[in-house]
């Protein structure tokens, strides 16, 4: 009866845990596919590509929320931009560079347990190459279709107010409305070479959650390690995770609420070790070149025209309204520990400062003690969880900027006025494979370790997260009010969600600009693409 009675008394006061590899690590067994739209087909480098991107699971089971995009040439299979989006809004872009080369690419999109979803598009660099002797490859017709009647016609700076009607049932759609010159025309017929297919992508871990990294661990003699690995996210808000590599030496994180860019540290407390972490695309397989001259065709004078028009209007919005188009802020940004709440919090601006770390954790923190042990200071938290609380006899995990400490002595030779900030966990924490005596995290001003010297075997990594939603710049005209700036806008809107009303009509609002000319709309639902003209004179 006793042994019950400590049994519960021990579950009542369990101490804080950390989960880091759920059950979706095991291999799944659903299916699912995903659909990809871009906002048009022809591109100018230095132009942005509109992604809208949705992931369809053919099961009940939890669907990936990580998603990949490549910008491939498809005559190589070489990526030329690659970014990682979060699925669960579907909104993704890229930022052409200045230097692309002319030619046919595809954007596939995949996760970590799909097949890919492809979408060709024509890109020209009006930059670099010469508009006249560009040449196409594989457009199967120059003659561009004319438009002989639009639905609507606009003057310049006018408001456009639409409405589409789609299946009752949508809930959801996606809109674009663009110049529909002859670049666009001649784009809407890529046709790729039979022998430029791209490799399969294999099935793999789902990522339900968020991005999983893996990675490897091994000895100096190349045999494989059994050892806890540490992972920080460095920044302003660091990140910790540990995890135990398996007998093989392989190791999986699964990073929780990571987007923009930033750096990963991966360190052991172990001697003369190496960690290698594996890239989360698709390792695409070289394929033997395919001559660009077979098959061109010059460009004529339609198509020329139009390049020159989106040369022009590039350059004058980039000049003009650059800086109009922001990343949006990130949606997992706090001021939270990895943690949670800390048992004790102090901000060291707020007393007289002391010359050494010794003396902060003395006088300042009450949930910690300093003990010396021979030669060595260490450091021990309080255990808050007992009814009558006392200090660990372990040391606890010492984190400074999240990356963890192992070296007392460095730790104490830290410089106390670059440390901005101290928090504690009184009380044990596990973490798979491993539990430490309390947590204590130290923060510098500028996050860069208080000038800690890293373990010159960790590995730094330059990891980015998923993509941040970029804005969509578009003007508003109102009260008659005209800017004197010039409005060279070629993509007029664009809408990942545009929201559906009960009865399927979904409505459009934006303005025009100062180019003349047929715009295209397409709205698209789930099972239904919707195309109207609206002419800009």
């Amino acid at each position: 009866m006793k042994k019950m009675l400590l049994h519960i008394l021990l579950l009542c006061l369990q101490p804080k845990a950390f989960a880091q590899l759920p059950a979706n690590f095991l291999p799944p067994t659903g299916t699912e596919h995903l659909r990809i739209y871009t906002d048009r087909n022809c591109y100018v480098a230095g132009e942005i590509i509109w992604l809208n991107i949705k992931v369809i699971s053919g099961t009940e089971a939890p669907s990936s929320e990580i998603g990949y995009v490549d910008l491939l040439n498809p005559y190589t299979a070489t990526p030329v931009l690659q970014a990682k989006i979060n699925l669960h809004n579907g909104e993704a872009f890229l930022q052409l560079p200045d230097s692309i080369s002319t030619g046919n690419y595809v954007v596939r999109a995949y996760t970590r347990h799909s097949p890919e979803a492809q979408a060709p598009i024509m890109i020209v660099n009006t930059l670099r190459d010469s508009i006249v002797d560009t040449h196409l490859f594989n457009v199967t017709s120059t003659t561009h279709p004319a438009i002989l009647s639009t639905e609507h016609s606009y003057g310049r700076r006018m408001p456009v107010d639409m409405s589409v009607q789609l299946p009752i049932h949508t809930q959801e759609a996606y809109a674009s409305v663009y110049l529909y010159d002859a670049c666009e025309q001649s784009a809407a017929t890529i046709n790729l070479l039979p022998n430029t297919s791209l490799p399969a992508i294999p099935p793999t871990w789902k990522e339900t959650a968020g991005q999983v990294i893996t990675g490897t661990i091994i000895d100096s003699t190349g045999q494989p390690l059994r050892v806890p690995v540490y992972l920080t996210v460095t920044g302003s808000r660091p990140k910790f995770y540990c995890q135990s590599s398996s007998d093989s030496g392989h190791f999986a994180f699964e990073l929780l609420a990571y987007s923009g860019d930033a750096n990963i540290l991966l360190l052991a407390a172990t001697k003369n070790y190496q960690i290698n972490v594996q890239t989360p695309f698709h390792p695409l397989a070289q394929q033997a070149p395919t001559p660009h001259a077979e098959g061109t065709q010059p460009v004529d004078t339609a198509l020329l025209n139009a390049l020159l028009q989106r040369h022009i209007a590039m350059q004058v919005q980039q000049a003009y309204f650059h800086d109009s188009t922001l990343l949006a802020d990130d949606p997992f940004a706090d001021s939270i520990l990895f943690f949670g709440k800390p048992d004790e919090q102090v901000l060291l601006d707020d007393y007289t400062r002391f010359n050494t770390v010794e003396e902060i954790f003395r006088e300042f923190i009450k949930t910690t003690m300093v003990r010396r042990e021979g030669n060595t200071l260490h450091l021990h938290t309080l255990n808050n969880v007992l009814a009558n609380p006392k200090f660990f006899e372990q040391d606890p995990l010492v984190l400074v900027d999240g990356v963890p400490v192992f070296d007392n002595q460095r730790l104490f030779a830290l410089a106390p006025l670059k440390i901005r900030k101290v928090s504690v966990l009184a009380r044990k924490v596990f973490f798979p494979g491993q539990y430490f005596y309390g947590i204590v995290s130290l923060q510098s001003y500028a996050g860069d370790l208080a000038g800690y010297p890293l373990d010159p075997h960790a590995l730094v990594v330059d990891y980015s997260g998923t993509q941040l939603p970029l804005h969509f710049f578009s003007p508003a005209y109102d009260h008659h009010q005209s800017p004197t700036l010039p409005d060279q806008r070629t993509l007029l809107y664009y809408n990942h969600q545009v929201p559906v009303n009960a009865d399927g009509t979904a409505h459009l609002h934006f303005y025009t600009g100062d180019l003349p000319g047929i715009y295209r709309v397409v709205v698209r639902g789930a099972d239904t693409t919707i195309s109207q003209y609206l002419e800009v004179q």
